[in-house]
């Protein structure tokens, strides 16, 4: 599923134009919706059931666009990726939407 629209993000009043969310992306913005401590780089391949050159090419998607970051999680002792706050945002009006087109 794709979706086309445009967002005006209330925290900056920045507009970032056409946004296109593929299911992948979606996906992958979802499942660090719901993980919001982050997951490492193999944790979102397994839960997004997405292979390894794909999830590296929309986690530095992510990443470029300033929807996620790499934090060091000192408990784990390891690198893992989170949603910044427009991260966050994004994800929760891809979540509307679904919600919308599945009520």
């Amino acid at each position: 599923m794709i979706y086309s629209f445009d967002i005006t993000l209330v925290f900056g009043r920045q507009t970032l134009g056409k946004l296109c969310v593929s299911k992948k992306i979606e996906d992958v913005l979802l499942v660090l919706l719901n993980h919001p401590e982050g997951l490492m780089r193999s944790e979102i391949r397994d839960v997004a059931k997405i292979g390894a050159q794909t999830q590296k090419d929309l986690v530095k998607f992510l990443l470029d666009k300033g929807l996620a970051e790499e934090v060091y999680d000192n408990k784990r002792d390891r690198v893992v990726i989170r949603l910044t706050e427009k991260g966050r945002k994004i994800a929760e009006l891809v979540k509307q939407i679904n919600e919308l087109l599945n009520s």
